[in-house]
């Protein structure tokens, strides 16, 4: 199901799913706006913290068995800001989990475009196939930040249930920017643009890591793909 990006897919999914004293399993840190838009539904934001090598998995356990969350929110590639990705293993215990204390996995890979094709990265949902975890994607990073065209893909009755909301609060999304979105991916220009936009954050990544660190700066982790340090 397409939205008008990612801010639109999780204030559905908000909408839909989680309640006033609802728990939700964020990032710590991670990207802000989302903080607000649940708080929005008087959900109790509790947040999981991360390490060099990504979520701190043992934490995240001690957290679903106190707070019995209905939900997880987690970018498992290039997670903003820390830019750590999830390992097979870790991804593999967070469906665990999910299966285990009964929540929603809510997969935000905005930034997974920005992997080179030899970057080892595991989506949740790949694992999942989609039976509890809900995937969104953008090209709001990749394209243009006010091309708001982001995407839903979940299991088929969820999906509608998502498509039930979007039209109760907005209708449709903006057919003109989903056509334009459109002819970019199926002509090929968005997979040589990511390309020469990969190619540009390998040119500067490193640097931008030495001249820091020359500062003063410690690094949270060493650099790898992605925008973020």
């Amino acid at each position: 199901m397409l939205t008008s990006g990612i801010t639109q897919a999780i204030d559905l999914i908000a909408r839909l799913y989680v309640k006033p004293g609802d728990a939700v399993i964020v990032g710590d840190p991670a990207w802000f706006q989302m903080f607000s838009r649940f708080a929005s539904q008087s959900a109790r934001l509790v947040g999981m913290p991360y390490t060099p090598d990504g979520p701190d998995l043992d934490a995240l356990e001690t957290l679903v068995a106190i707070w019995r969350p209905k939900m997880l929110i987690v970018n498992s590639v290039l997670q903003n800001p820390t830019g750590t990705s999830l390992t097979a293993a870790k991804a593999y215990r967070i469906l665990q989990l999910a299966q285990q204390y009964d929540f929603i996995v809510v997969e935000d890979d905005v930034y997974g475009d920005l992997c080179p094709t030899n970057f080892a990265a595991t989506r949740l949902a790949s694992l999942d196939q989609l039976k509890r975890v809900i995937f969104l994607g953008s090209f709001s990073k990749t394209l243009a930040e006010n091309l708001r065209i982001g995407y839903v893909a979940a299991a088929p009755e969820v999906a509608k249930a998502i498509a039930d909301q979007k039209m109760l609060v907005g209708m449709t999304s903006p057919e003109l920017n989903e056509r334009v979105v459109y002819k970019i991916l199926t002509e090929g220009h968005y997979r040589r643009h990511v390309e020469r936009l990969r190619t540009r954050l390998d040119g500067v990544r490193e640097k931008t890591a030495r001249m820091l660190e020359k500062t003063g700066l410690k690094l949270f982790t060493p650099p790898s793909a992605g925008m973020f340090l």
